[in-house]
């Protein structure tokens, strides 16, 4: 059964626009349990960019590594900022809660 719980208003950056394709399609395809369970998962991986985003490529006391050097360059080049990683993260949060109000209500 879809999700049927009224979602906030997706962060609108061009970077995201095939996460909100994903999202559309957990939205159409998922259960309210497996949808909570993507969001989770996603919200997680986006969490662990943010620090990567402050951190300073110059500065030797911050090491990173090729792959996140790599990450970093991929999130500068796409314009995505630590304000737009937020904002995602934020709007997980609220997807989740809006869905687990929903499916509360409902029961």
């Amino acid at each position: 059964m879809p999700v049927t719980a009224e979602l906030p208003p997706f962060p609108s950056h061009d970077a995201f626009e095939g996460l909100r394709e994903q999202i559309e399609e957990a939205r159409r395809d998922a259960s309210d349990k497996r949808f909570i369970e993507f969001c989770v998962d996603v919200r997680r991986t986006w969490s662990k960019f943010a620090p990567l985003l402050s951190a300073d490529l110059g500065t030797p006391t911050k090491k990173l590594t090729a792959a996140e050097r790599a990450e970093k360059r991929r999130l500068e080049a796409a314009g995505i900022g630590e304000d737009d990683i937020a904002a995602l993260t934020g709007w997980f949060d609220a997807a989740i809660q809006a869905v687990r109000l929903s499916h509360a209500r409902a029961a």
